[in-house]
């Protein structure tokens, strides 16, 4: 595309002219002020400026930012400062590819792997779930042998030996299945991945090493199985009579286990679930988007007897925000709390898991005959079809799902029954 210049060769450029210059859709305007310094103005409406010198023999241009955001007099002294790096004998592009080549180093330098991950993260998130931002801060937490080293200086055998610290801890610490230990390491190995991924797109890491790229090659591999939970219609009726009779000190947790079975909402999602969110004249519970895996809104029908032991917790709970506060009530209830709960009870991670009562409810839900698009939508699970079916099951299968969560609930009441007499 070929350009036309407008000069002036007595009057200097105003702010003025630019303004009143309008875009030319065939072709490039160069508005000229004097030694060298020129607008740009493109088909597309940008306008920016461009200094016109020569070094070595050889004609060049650098370019001072767009208007207006670089001003007309802070053009002409960016211009006149580029003219003493000349005049010294050096070429004001190659002076400011070293400055900033500079500036990357002193940043690098500074830059350590915890300051890079929570800057990674602020940026992810706009883009990710509330509770993804929580799982996200937790893997890094995991990682603190990293946070304090410079991200430049962070070597391959450093992230393996932080995973692999990470695998064995969940498994002695938190008495979980050996499978948990293994998807957290692979999870602080992705998220390190990305984090150096973030470092060389910004600039700190100039060399394009990732040190974390291989490290899931040395980890166990994490097999693909269904969260663990009792399926037998005679041992969920010994589960739902073992929650009953649980003896815990605090009636939180009594009354999280007792609601969990009924509500089969994802753990994230129960620990942070409001008050203000269950509307117990419609006896629902509405989960906003950004609170859930999915990203999208989630209705929670509520069978009678569910209602009920709401109302009661209410009288426990009522006076702050979270249905299921911890030790602070300023903060959600500990996502260990009903795991150490079912172990208190005699069930080992490999038999049942807080997640796992969503794995009871689609089995038996299954069984019973409901539609499965009916079960994944209580689920809260992405269907096909994308976000048109995903709303048509909100808004068309409310009632549905609430005659099936009340018969869900009246059939988990039988089995528990059924054990209780024998």
């Amino acid at each position: 595309m070929k350009s036309k210049a407008r000069k002036s060769p007595n009057v200097l450029l105003t702010d003025s002219k630019i303004r009143n210059t309008k875009p030319d859709p065939d072709r490039q305007i160069k508005l000229a002020d004097n030694q060298g310094l020129y607008l740009l103005i493109k088909s597309n409406g940008s306008r920016g400026w461009r200094w016109k010198y020569y070094f070595g023999g050889k004609e060049k241009c650098i370019s001072f930012g767009v208007y207006p955001a670089v001003s007309l007099r802070e053009a002409r002294k960016r211009r006149d400062a580029a003219r003493e790096q000349l005049q010294k004998g050096l070429d004001p592009v190659a002076a400011r590819r070293a400055a900033k080549a500079a500036e990357r180093s002193q940043t690098a330098r500074g830059s350590t792997f915890k300051s890079v991950a929570d800057a990674y993260l602020k940026l992810q998130a706009a883009k990710t779930s509330t509770a993804t931002q929580y799982k996200q801060k937790w893997f890094l937490s995991l990682l603190q042998p990293l946070h304090k080293r410079p991200i430049t200086k962070i070597t391959t055998p450093e992230i393996v030996a932080g995973v692999k610290a990470v695998e064995a801890d969940i498994q002695k610490k938190k008495k979980m299945a050996p499978a948990a230990g293994i998807e957290t390491a692979h999870r602080c190995a992705s998220l390190a991945k990305r984090v150096f991924d973030h470092a060389c797109n910004a600039g700190i890491i100039t060399d394009g090493r990732n040190p974390a790229a291989t490290v899931h090659k040395v980890l166990l591999p994490v097999e693909t199985t269904n969260r663990p939970a009792i399926t037998d219609p005679v041992e969920i009726g010994k589960l739902l009579n073992a929650i009953d009779h649980y003896s815990g000190k605090s009636p939180v947790v009594q009354y999280a286990l007792k609601i969990i079975p009924y509500i089969f909402v994802r753990p994230f999602e129960q620990r942070h679930l409001r008050w203000s969110w269950i509307d117990f004249n419609d006896s629902t519970i509405s989960i906003p988007g950004n609170f859930m895996k999915t990203g999208t809104d989630h209705i929670v029908p509520l069978a009678p007897q569910v209602a009920k032991l709401f109302s009661e917790l209410k009288e426990i709970t009522g006076d702050g925000q979270y249905v299921f506060p911890g030790v602070s009530r300023s903060r959600a209830m500990s996502e260990n709390a009903l795991t150490s709960a079912l172990r208190r009870m005699g069930y080992t991670g490999a038999e049942q898991t807080w997640h796992g009562f969503r794995t009871i409810a689609s089995t038996r839900l299954n069984e019973l005959g409901y539609a499965p698009d009916l079960i994944e939508a209580q689920l809260a699970h992405k269907l096909p079809g994308g976000k048109v079916r995903d709303a048509y099951n909100r808004a068309e299968y409310v009632d549905q799902r609430r005659a099936m969560m009340a018969a869900y609930a009246d059939h988990l009441d039988e089995l528990r029954e059924k054990f209780w007499m024998g």
